[in-house]
C-alpha cells in the first residue's frame, strides 16, 4: 500500500480529475466473479472467489505466538465474506 496513490477500480471512476495516471490492478486474483457486478458477491455467492470485495485493515504478522506458517503473511478483514484473508507477500520491484 502506498499512501496517496490512486488505483484503477472496477465499475468506479476516480473522483480526482487531476491524477496524472492511475496505478493498474496488481493482484493475482479477484474476490468476485468478474463476469458480473461485484454486488452479486454478497451473501456467500462468491465463496469460491474468496468471499467478496470489501476489505478493511491490514496486518503483516511478525510475532512468534502463532504457528510459523503465518510469519510474514498479510492479513485483511473481508466484510462480505465474513472472514480473514491471508496473502503471501512476494516482492516485485519497488513500492
Amino acid at each position: 500500500m502506498i499512501p496517496g496513490t490512486h488505483f484503477t477500480r472496477p465499475f468506479v471512476l476516480d473522483p480526482n480529475q487531476r491524477v496524472y495516471e492511475l496505478i493498474d490492478f496488481h493482484a493475482d486474483h479477484w474476490h468476485f466473479d468478474t463476469r458480473q457486478s461485484w454486488t452479486n458477491s454478497r451473501d456467500g455467492e462468491s465463496n469460491s472467489y474468496g468471499g467478496g470485495y470489501a476489505h478493511s485493515g491490514t496486518m503483516i504478522y511478525q510475532g512468534d505466538n502463532w504457528p510459523a506458517a503465518y510469519q510474514d503473511r498479510l492479513f485483511t478483514l473481508n466484510f462480505h465474506g465474513r472472514r480473514v484473508n491471508q496473502e503471501i507477500l512476494t516482492r516485485s520491484g519497488s513500492g
